[in-house]
């Protein structure tokens, strides 16, 4: 009877220190897998940090190449600006038409060829660019967006037909 006792104990036993060791191996792979979880999870934290910073760091790249180019521009449009000034000051507008649209008050240039030939196309382009302003230059007509019409155009317009083909100023 004791021995039967004892064994039973035995038993008991056995199956506690069993259950101990399974219930101690499930809490090691339950550790196990919360650290590679928390590890991923970080990991991908990481990543998305990393991402966030790239995204950031290009944004910034782009937004100093915006600005860049808009100071070009800015600069550019201040040089072409100064550079018409200069040309309206000087008297140098060589490629004018001698016909003037007398109700307009407006320089008319004679044929496209010869507004390239002198450099005048930057004007033009100018003036069709800022057609809403108007350029006004000390002891000159007021230029505005009509130069970009054709000698045809304004003289139908206006029916003032004089000088031939448009004579070009002296001094060339």
């Amino acid at each position: 009877m004791r021995k039967m006792r004892e064994m039973k104990e035995l038993r008991k036993l056995r199956e506690m220190r069993e259950l101990r060791k399974m219930r101690e191996m499930r809490e090691l792979v339950e550790m196990r897998e919360l650290r590679k979880l928390r590890k991923r999870r970080e990991m991908r934290e990481l990543g998305e940090l990393r991402e966030l910073r790239k995204m950031r760091k290009m944004r910034e790249l782009v937004e100093m190449e915006l600005r860049k180019m808009r100071e070009m521009r800015k600069e550019r449009e201040l040089r072409e600006l100064r550079e018409l000034r200069e040309l309206g000051e000087l008297g140098e507008l060589r490629a004018v038409s001698s016909a003037v649209c007398c109700h307009h008050n407006l320089f008319l240039l004679h044929s496209k060829q010869s507004r390239e030939r002198e450099g005048i196309a930057k004007l033009d382009k100018a003036a069709r660019q800022h057609e809403e302003k108007t350029w006004e230059y000390p002891h000159r007509p007021v230029l505005t967006g009509a130069l970009g019409r054709s000698r045809e155009q304004s003289l139908s317009r206006t029916g003032n037909i004089r000088g031939g083909e448009g004579q070009k100023i002296s001094g060339e």
